[in-house]
């Protein structure tokens, strides 16, 4: 049932414009408009019940006009909104009312634009005494920038340092065994794949000569300090993530306690200087005060947040950034080193290894590959290998992740470097089947 003249008149008095007036009484504004058009008095009766309101703009919530559009950037957001009262409000009720929590976003500009326009043929406020006549017209434009989250990582949790046994003389004429691993995206490492590697590591430190671990980067996956839109699937905090990545360290030094541990920096990793460099660069490589003279570490230096040195783990770096840093594994002119990776294409690791001119085993793009190469002017061979990841792959165990990759063609697992005394190598994956690591003849389960 439409409204009477007397609930329009008591309606516009109660929320001071037509729009919202009509929003209330379940009609559009524009048909109030036309019935005022046919009656001068009832045009009047309006008119008088707007003033009396006093243009003060203060429509309740409920019934706040919605933006006439929405102009969404990265972390930016304009809102543009047509008024008849030349007041904007709680500017908090618009952005509620756009569909965005207030909290969430920061007001950097209002604007409030004036213009003349024609009145609608059907429509003057003196009825047809105007008609076609000039009327002001009013238009509010609301900018908003997302608010920085307040990040305040801390250390891990800490630990007594780990005990490790004696260090073992070295076996002149057995080949040494070296686990390289990366990838862990942690807290979205792969649970089940992480416990198994825990069996195997102690089998390979007892019964294989195991003398080296290599972490091959991006331990950490930081996915809310990240350069991508934050995801409801991936919102693992700082310190989520910093905990977790010191309990996966302390497990895997446990299990294989060898006196040579490294790791090196993914661009994940490095998530955590990107935002001091991104947001306050002027805090980038803030220390604390120096009680005993010796140098100290920056405040959000992976070493000390991960408590690297009671872990016996040294980070690898390289002043010009992570995609430079490696670890040489085998000297002279047929050796090999490890490197994060910085390829993401097909071949990623024969491409780097054409780049690096050495043999090379890479992570990163999280899909396994190993090519065999020779190379002539040096008449030696070479091999570029690309590890899997340690990160959860496809949904298991409940997780959404990865929830960036549409039918993702990641592969789990790690691998390993056999190192003969005389600089022979080679390399082997030990692969995660989903419910098995397999490595040679050999099987491990959670």
């Amino acid at each position: 049932m439409r409204p009477t003249h007397d609930q329009m008149i008591e309606a516009v008095r109660e929320h001071g414009s037509f729009r919202a007036a009509a929003k209330v009484l379940g009609v559009s504004d524009y048909w109030i408009r036309k019935q005022a058009a046919k009656d001068a008095e009832f045009a009047a009766s309006l008119k008088a019940a707007r003033e009396q309101f006093g243009y003060r703009g203060d429509v309740p919530p409920e019934v706040r006009p919605a933006p006439l559009k929405l102009d969404v950037k990265q972390d930016q957001m304009t809102l543009v909104y047509s008024t008849d009262n030349p007041e904007l409000g709680e500017i908090g009720d618009l952005i509620r009312n756009a569909g965005l929590d207030p909290d969430e976003w920061l007001v950097t500009n209002v604007t409030l634009n004036k213009w003349e326009g024609m009145t609608a043929p059907q429509w003057s406020e003196e009825h047809m005494e105007k008609r076609n006549s000039k009327m002001p017209l009013n238009q509010w434009k609301v900018t908003l920038a997302r608010k920085p989250h307040l990040i305040l990582a801390a250390p891990a949790v800490h630990v007594p340092p780990l005990q490790r046994p004696k260090r073992r003389r070295p076996t002149l004429d057995k080949p040494e065994l070296i686990v390289v691993e990366g990838d862990h995206q942690i807290p979205y490492n792969c649970k089940r794949l992480h416990a198994a590697s825990l069996y195997a590591l102690e089998d390979f430190y007892k019964r294989h000569n195991m003398r080296r671990h290599v972490f091959l980067g991006d331990t950490l996956d930081l996915p809310t300090i990240s350069a991508h839109r934050d995801h409801p699937a991936a919102m693992a905090l700082v310190n989520e993530c910093i905990q977790g990545g010191y309990n996966v360290l302390l497990d895997k030094r446990t299990a294989a306690p060898v006196d040579v541990c490294e790791k090196l920096k993914g661009n994940h990793d490095f998530r955590l200087e990107s935002e001091l460099l991104g947001r306050a660069e002027r805090m980038y490589g803030i220390k604390p005060a120096s009680l005993t003279g010796e140098e100290q570490l920056p405040a959000l230096d992976l070493r000390r947040l991960l408590h690297l040195e009671r872990l016996g783990i040294e980070l690898v770096e390289d002043p010009r950034g992570w995609q430079h840093a490696e670890v040489e594994l085998v000297e002279g002119i047929g050796g090999l080193v490890v490197r994060h990776g910085w390829l993401t294409s097909a071949n990623s690791a024969a491409k780097s290894l054409q780049k690096r001119g050495r043999s090379m085993i890479v992570g990163h793009t999280h899909r396994p590959e190993h090519h065999f190469i020779w190379d002539p002017s040096a008449e030696v061979e070479r091999q570029a290998v690309t590890a899997g990841t340690m990160s959860e792959v496809r949904g298991g165990g409940g997780k959404l992740y990865p929830h960036f990759v549409p039918c993702d063609t990641w592969l789990q697992g790690f691998v390993t470097v056999t190192r003969w005394p005389d600089g022979r190598f080679a390399i082997e994956h030990a692969r995660w089947t989903g419910s098995a690591l397999r490595w040679r003849d050999k099987e491990w389960t959670a």
